[in-house]
């Protein structure tokens, strides 16, 4: 749980500058529970990194959430509505751009 927590707040200090520090984004990857599921959370690639990497970190489904919350215009919004369904598969389908 430790691991967990030190490896969020470090995250969600340094999300937004790791599209150009490498070797931060290397180090909270290689430091997290879920290292493919962060690595795509701090890939730059959402309009909300931090928000994005603290509910990937933070989910019981962190691959399934990364996904969920790629490349959309309202990217934690929709993560909200996947992880609250009985069916979030369908969840983030529906819910795809």
């Amino acid at each position: 749980m430790k691991k967990t927590i030190l490896a969020l707040t470090f995250a969600v200090v340094s999300l937004p500058a790791f599209a150009n520090h490498p070797i931060a984004r290397t180090t909270v990857v290689a430091t997290a529970d879920h290292p493919v599921a962060m690595a795509a959370a701090t890939s730059g690639n959402g309009a909300h990194p931090v928000e994005r990497g603290a509910v990937i970190a933070s989910s019981d489904h962190p691959a399934e959430m990364a996904v969920a919350t790629g490349g959309g215009a309202h990217p934690v919004a929709r993560t909200a509505v996947v992880a609250q369904s009985d069916n979030p598969v369908a969840a983030a389908v529906v819910t795809g751009h």
